[in-house]
C-alpha cells in the first residue's frame, strides 16, 4: 500500500530536541501546512468549508526515525522508565511510523492551512487531514438524564386529559453501543452520540364497557380498580435508564497522574537579555522571530515546552552532563537541569550554534 503526503508541515520546530510530544504543551506553537498541487489541480477547492472547524486532525509520518526495529513495550517519559504496551502509547516508534495529532486550525488561505498548538517537525509529511468534530469525536462520559422523560410518560398515562398527547418515548435498547459512542477518527460516517428517540401516541380511549378500553379497535382487559401500575411504570423506565448508561470514558492513570512531576523554570539575567534582541521586526535577519509574536511570548514558549521536561529517558537517568540544548523558531535554547528545576542560561540565533551547522 502506498501513500502519497497531501503536504509538509513549515513549523517553528526544526530539531527532534524540545519538540513537544503533545499539541496541547504550546500553544504559540504556530507551523502551516500547504496542499500540493500534484494532489489537486485546484488544492484550494479541498480546503472549502473546513474554515467552519476550530480544530482539525493532521494523520502524518514520524519521518525522522531512526530506530531499525520496533519493541512491543516501551519507556513513556511520563513513566520515567517504566515499561507498557507500545499501543497504549503514543511513541513514534510504530511498525507503521504513523501520527495522529490535534492541531487548532488559525485561517485558512487560498490552498494553505495556518495552524498553531503543533506538535510537529518542520517537513513534516501529512497524509490527511480531517475535520475535528467534539459531537463524534468526544465521547460523552454519560447518556442524557432521562428522569424527566420518565416523569412525563407517568404522568401522561395517568392523567385522562392528556389523551391524543404526543410525547416522546424513552430510548430503545436497540443499538445502544451505537447511540453512547462516538470514536475518534474523524470520519463523516461515525455514528453521532445524540439519542434517537421514537415518538409514540396515546391513542384515544374509547369506553366499551366497566372493564374494558379499545386500542386502535383492540380490546382488552382493563385493569383491577386497586392495582397500582405506577410501580411498574417506574421499575421499566429505572431497567431502560440503566441499560442505555454511557460506558464511562477514561485513561490510564499515568497521564493524570505520572510519576514525573512538571519542572520549574528559570531564567538567567543574561539569557533574558539575549532572549529580548529576536523580535518580529529585528533588523538583523537572525533575530527575526518566523512564528512566534515577540520575545515575551517566546519566553512563554520555551518555559512550557521546558516544564514538561523534553529529555529522553536515557539522558533524564543516564547522562551525567546536564545541559540540554533545543531551538524553537530561530532561537537556539542552553539550558541545564537540576533535579525539579530547569535554568535558562543561553539564548541565542539558530546561525550562531556551532554544533548545529556541523550537523
Amino acid at each position: 500500500m502506498e501513500m502519497k503526503p497531501i503536504g509538509y508541515i513549515n513549523s517553528l520546530f526544526t530539531f527532534k530536541n524540545g519538540t513537544p510530544r503533545q499539541p496541547s504543551v504550546c500553544p504559540f506553537a504556530r507551523g502551516s501546512l500547504k496542499i500540493e498541487k500534484s494532489i489537486f489541480t485546484n488544492p484550494e477547492h479541498s480546503l472549502e468549508g473546513l474554515e467552519e472547524f476550530s480544530h482539525i486532525w493532521l494523520i502524518f509520518v514520524f519521518h525522522k526515525n531512526n530506530a531499525e526495529y520496533v519493541k512491543a513495550k516501551v519507556k513513556p517519559p511520563r513513566l520515567n522508565g517504566k515499561r507498557v504496551g507500545l499501543f497504549s502509547t503514543r511513541s513514534p516508534y510504530r511498525p507503521n511510523a504513523i501520527g495522529l495529532t490535534l492541531a487548532k486550525l488559525d485561517t485558512v488561505s487560498g490552498s494553505t492551512l495556518h495552524l498553531s498548538g503543533i506538535d510537529l517537525l518542520d517537513g513534516t509529511p501529512v497524509l490527511d487531514v480531517k475535520p475535528y468534530i467534539p459531537e463524534y469525536d468526544s465521547p460523552p462520559s454519560s447518556c442524557k438524564n432521562n428522569s424527566s422523560d420518565e416523569k412525563d410518560l407517568k404522568e401522561t398515562l395517568d392523567d385522562p386529559g392528556s389523551e391524543n398527547q404526543e410525547l416522546e418515548s424513552l430510548p430503545s435498547d436497540v443499538d445502544q453501543e451505537n447511540e453512547c459512542i462516538a470514536t475518534s477518527s474523524g470520519d463523516d460516517h461515525t455514528n453521532n452520540s445524540e439519542y434517537v428517540k421514537e415518538k409514540i401516541k396515546v391513542p384515544q380511549v374509547e369506553h366499551l364497557d366497566e372493564n374494558k378500553h379499545m386500542f386502535d379497535g383492540k380490546a382488552f382487559n382493563q385493569a383491577p380498580e386497586n392495582h397500582d401500575c405506577s410501580n411498574e411504570i417506574s421499575s421499566n423506565c429505572e431497567s431502560q435508564t440503566q441499560s442505555f448508561s454511557s460506558p464511562e470514558v477514561k485513561s490510564a492513570k499515568w497521564i493524570s497522574d505520572a510519576p514525573v512531576t512538571k519542572l520549574c523554570v528559570t531564567i538567567t539575567e543574561r539569557a533574558s537579555s539575549q532572549l529580548h534582541r529576536f523580535s518580529k521586526s529585528a533588523i538583523n535577519n537572525d533575530f527575526r522571530l518566523k512564528f512566534l509574536d515577540s520575545a515575551d511570548e517566546a519566553l512563554e514558549a520555551i518555559r512550557a515546552i521546558l516544564s514538561e521536561d523534553p529529555r529522553s529517558i536515557y539522558r533524564r537517568q543516564k547522562c551525567e552532563d546536564n545541559l540540554y540544548y533545543f531551538t524553537v523558531d530561530v532561537l537556539h535554547v542552553t539550558c541545564w537541569f537540576d533535579d525539579d528545576l530547569v535554568e535558562i542560561v543561553r539564548v541565542q540565533p539558530i546561525s550562531h550554534a556551532q554544533h548545529l551547522k556541523l550537523s
